[in-house]
């Protein structure tokens, strides 16, 4: 378990795990494990495809920050309160192997607490559950982050019930690297808020 989050506000914890290569197998679902007591500090969740370098790093749940994708390659899976269990379509997979780069072997786990009240005495064994087959799958899975991290929205004016933001990635921008792959089958989307937050969504389109 993870108990770096006592008395701090927010923490990121992570720890690295070895896939078995030995069969090539399909990563095609997740599903979150919730500490029953501590899981309520769990704010969010990340699983990265990252290199070995990792695994001397995140032997155990460790204060990291996040986020760590300048080590780790891709995010095979995300989660948040409200999140379904994740199920790629039958003919989907990410691949476990040593055959390329891009293969899973080592994942690393993010988990971010949130603890508001500064709690604590706490102790989290929360965790992620991978769904694999041993069955191949016709195409291979992998993820791509959009977006202007960097972004910041004007401040939210004070009385206001609704308010409005929108942010766009053009085709200016997607078509430098579908001009390199070919066609992109999207199956599935993670979005993120925080506290002000009350629904986001995701529409695509040409502009």
């Amino acid at each position: 378990g993870y108990s770096g989050m006592n008395g701090k506000v927010t923490e990121y914890a992570c720890s690295a795990h070895e896939i078995d290569t030995t069969i090539e197998r399909y990563i095609f679902g997740a599903e979150i494990s919730l500490d029953p007591v501590s899981g309520k500090y769990v704010h969010h969740m990340l699983v990265y495809i990252c290199p070995e370098t990792v695994m001397t790093k995140y032997t155990s749940a460790t204060s990291c920050v996040s986020p760590i994708s300048g080590e780790c390659s891709q995010i095979v899976f995300g989660w948040a309160p409200g999140s379904e269990p994740s199920k790629l379509p039958d003919n989907v997979g990410f691949r476990v192997s040593d055959a390329d780069p891009q293969d899973v072997k080592y994942v690393v786990v993010e988990i971010h607490y949130d603890n508001p009240d500064l709690d604590t005495g706490i102790s989290d064994d929360s965790g992620v559950i991978l769904h694999y087959t041993d069955t191949p799958r016709e195409f291979i899975a992998s993820s791509l982050a959009l977006g202007d991290l960097p972004l910041t929205m004007d401040d939210l004016p004070g009385g206001t019930e609704v308010i409005h933001r929108e942010s766009v990635c053009p085709s200016e921008c997607t078509e430098k690297w579908l001009s390199n792959t070919g066609p992109i089958t999207v199956v599935k989307s993670f979005l993120h808020m925080h506290s002000y937050g009350r629904q986001i969504y995701t529409t695509n389109g040409y502009i």
